[in-house]
């Protein structure tokens, strides 16, 4: 299960949509903080769908 995957959806609208409203230190900020944790969750589900 991905955390927060509605709030990944919304942000990947604003981004592809409204980019020019962004601030770099925000996007900065959850690309640095947050992508781990995505990346884990990720490799979880792949895990599952190969057995």
């Amino acid at each position: 299960m991905i955390t927060n995957c509605r709030g990944i959806i919304d942000f990947r609208n604003v981004v592809a949509h409204a980019y020019d409203h962004l601030e770099d230190t925000l996007v900065w900020g959850l690309a640095s903080n947050r992508i781990h944790q995505l990346i884990t969750e990720l490799e979880a589900i792949e895990d599952i769908e190969l057995l």
